[in-house]
């Protein structure tokens, strides 16, 4: 599934009202249809309900203008509903659309349709939060998508005393306050239990802040034509996705048949990196696991994993350096993972250097092996085959010298910038992980739970995509499924034990678990 930007929703959008003649406010109809379907859920079971609707100037409050009309025209016997409007902007520069709602709305009340109107522009003391008190249900119709600048002091007194409710709010299509491109909190924002967005789920409402204050996301079809958004390069991962991209086991295989994964990683204080990673990679279905590490750790690894073969190679002061040697181990890999746990010593960036330059088949970089990549990001040029780096918000901030807030505010076209930049293929770790390659095409992932919250988490999802890769799935096709599979097999655990608990080496032993239900 697309994920768009308001822009790419504005150009799919006016695609289907001139060339497909699909009048404007037919999409905004049945748009405001969809937000009442939702609300009719939640009041279903209620004899009496109290609606407030929010709706601002442009084309969002026209959407609130008509779900308002809707709602009251659906009274029936048994169940009453009030409704009352409060609408937030100059009525003299409403949109074309929302002004023909607005007409609309106010013929009704003329015919004496028993609804309220209330016009706030011009009245800096209009008492809402009285409305608010009284109100079971908000609709939050002020602003829309396409948001970029901080909210009005007017907006955000308005904002601050809807996230102070006990009543059910609805977002439409974005909750105000949300940059829709970014989920970026312009000020301050509507706190939405859900949003009910068009035709594709907007980016912002996906990753960063946005994820968190729209609620639940509920996308509805409003008759667009599909295919329009043929060209837009970001994506929700979904199960029909991975399904397609799990590998075959055929049933004459063997060990080799299903790769070999030679796995770099851990020192004498952190061997438990490359236990993770070494049993991820098994429980994602490698053949073989090579552990290979400074003596200390491969026999950490034989005591927990005893399917690993372990490959002790020689090391300074508890730590793999430059000349530890790895070269014949290189030419027997179908996968190679790099950096869970290697330290910061001063030999580990060499280390990583002389992998990088070795290897002849695809290299996941992770952890301690991307801290040494950010010392001279010109490394990834040496990389013969196609590299994939697995940094967090903190390692990719030390990768691009940004700050950690401006990542997490930008998360999908700073992993889409990076990956064109160095030509690698970036898993860019958030609650929220982006995965973008050199392409441009990126891939959100909406799989996980707050139990994957650990250290080590990493380790195991690097030894997952190692894992996939190695079997020979594609190196960019291997990330958005290890990925989705990691954060499925967190949820997993967490409907079983709970959030608290987890180990990132038991969430490896759900992966199998996944890999069999998605099958």
């Amino acid at each position: 599934m697309k994920a768009v930007l308001a822009e790419e929703m504005k150009s799919i959008e006016g695609e289907a009202i001139h060339d497909f003649k699909i009048p404007s406010l037919s999409l905004m109809e049945t748009a405001a249809f969809k937000v009442s379907l939702k609300c009719f859920d939640l009041i279903q079971d209620r004899k009496y309900t109290k609606i407030l609707v929010f709706a601002g100037k442009g084309n969002n409050g026209g959407d609130g203008l008509a779900f308002c009309r809707q709602i009251f025209q659906k009274n029936f016997a048994g169940r009453k509903v009030d409704i009352e409007v409060i609408f937030t902007g100059d009525k003299n520069k409403a949109s074309e659309e929302c002004k023909a709602q607005l007409n609309i709305l106010l013929k009704m009340a003329e015919r004496g349709f028993d609804f309220k109107i209330y016009f706030i522009y011009d009245e800096p003391f209009f008492d809402f939060e009285k409305k608010l008190s009284e109100a079971d249900i908000i609709i939050d119709a002020i602003i829309g998508t396409g948001l970029k600048q901080n909210l009005r002091e007017d907006i955000l007194k308005i904002v601050s005393a809807i996230n102070r409710r006990k009543a059910i709010v609805i977002s439409v299509d974005c909750p105000t306050g949300i940059n829709s491109d970014n989920g970026e909190v312009l000020k301050d924002a509507v706190k939405a239990d859900y949003t009910v967005t068009f035709h594709l789920p907007k980016i912002g409402l996906l990753v960063g802040s946005g994820a968190v204050y729209s609620g639940e996301v509920i996308v509805e079809d409003i008759n667009i034509p599909y295919g329009l958004e043929a060209s837009v390069k970001t994506n929700v991962i979904t199960k029909n996705d991975v399904r397609k991209l799990i590998p075959k086991r055929p049933i004459n295989g063997n060990k080799g048949t299903f790769g070999k994964v030679f796995i770099f990683a851990g020192c004498e204080n952190m061997p438990g990196a490359c236990v993770i990673a070494s049993k991820a990679a098994y429980r994602t279905g490698a053949g073989l696991v090579y552990s290979c590490s400074v003596k200390s750790v491969c026999r950490v690894v034989r005591n927990h994993l005893p399917e690993a073969v372990t490959k002790v190679l020689s090391d300074r002061d508890g730590f793999l350096f430059g000349e530890s040697s790895m070269e014949e181990d290189l030419k027997n890999a179908d996968a190679v993972v790099v950096g869970p746990g290697l330290g910061t010593a001063d030999g580990v960036f060499d280390f990583v250097k002389n992998i990088l330059r070795r290897a002849a088949v695809p290299v996941i970089i992770d952890a301690d092996g991307l801290n040494a990549v950010s010392k001279d990001l010109n490394i990834l040029k040496d990389v013969k085959y196609k590299c994939i780096i697995t940094p967090h918000l903190g390692e990719m901030s030390r990768l691009t010298g940004k700050s950690v807030s401006e990542i997490k505010n930008n998360i999908v076209e700073c992993a889409r910038g990076f990956s064109k930049k160095h030509g690698v293929i970036v898993v860019l770790k958030d609650f929220r992980t982006v995965i973008a390659n050199p392409d441009g095409e990126v891939y959100i992932n909406l799989s996980g739970s707050s139990a994957m919250a650990k250290g080590g988490s990493g380790d195991c999802l690097t030894g997952v995509i190692a894992g996939l890769t190695a079997q020979g799935v594609d190196c960019f096709h291997a990330c958005v499924a290890g990925t989705y599979i990691f954060g499925l097999a967190g949820e997993k655990f967490a409907e079983k034990y709970g959030e608290y608990g987890l180990l990132p080496s038991e969430c490896a032993d759900f992966v199998p678990i996944i890999l069999k239900e998605l099958q």
